[in-house]
């Protein structure tokens, strides 16, 4: 899990941690997969990003986004679970 605090986080995240490109030349086509990169951004920043594995072994790992409101709710989730 890492907190992304803008685009650029997000664009190192994805290439770096979820497709593991270490530098340009490790890419055939880094400029299309910089731009495929793109496409999967998430609505808002900061967000935590972490990868959610499939359920099986033929399901590909996918990157997931929690957003700053999602976080709040489910801190407050854990507040009252904390109470009862």
């Amino acid at each position: 899990m890492k907190l992304l605090r803008n685009k650029s986080d997000y664009t190192e995240w994805m290439m770096k941690d979820f497709i593991k490109i270490v530098s340009e030349g490790d890419a055939l086509d880094y400029l299309e997969l910089e731009k495929e990169v793109e496409l999967g951004i998430p609505e808002s920043f900061p967000c935590l990003a972490f990868i959610v594995s499939g359920r099986s072994i033929l399901e590909p790992e996918v990157p997931a986004f929690m957003s700053r409101e999602e976080l709040q709710s489910w801190i407050e989730i854990m507040k009252l679970a904390d109470e009862n």
